[in-house]
């Protein structure tokens, strides 16, 4: 059954070496090799992604989240890549934006849903990434 296997989710990107950059020097990600379309990068835990180029394709970001980190202190990672210059999304109320049914709102790039923190920001293609409380 493929739930014995590893998953490796694919994120398309305009630019590919834009994207290894920001990936590999912006969050820390290890780039362990090419793929037929792309790049395979690796965090720590040995997870992986892979970046798959559509030059071509307006439609490649999207505007849900992509990609998410689960890590142990929300605060110290938002705080963390925003001294690396990475901007955080910002939500208000007024938005309409919900996540499982609760409305949100950001308060210094980081919203409280059911008890965890969580927060967004766009990679370099405009993908949307999050960073949650484990």
């Amino acid at each position: 059954m493929l739930g014995d296997w590893r998953v490796t989710p694919h994120i398309n990107v305009q630019d590919i070496s834009r994207a290894t950059k920001f990936y590999r020097d912006n969050l820390g990600l290890k780039e362990v090799g090419p793929s037929k379309h792309g790049t395979i990068l690796e965090c720590a835990d040995g997870s992986r992604v892979g970046l798959v180029e559509f030059p071509d394709d307006p439609d490649a970001q999207h505007e849900h989240t992509v990609l998410g980190f689960d890590v142990d202190n929300v605060q110290m990672e938002v705080q963390k890549l925003k001294d690396a210059g990475i901007e955080f999304i910002e939500y208000s109320l007024d938005d309409g934006v919900e996540v499982s049914g609760q409305s949100i709102e950001t308060k210094g790039g980081i919203a409280k849903i059911r008890g965890s923190l969580v927060a967004w920001f766009r990679d370099s293609e405009g993908n949307i990434l999050s960073i949650d409380s484990k």
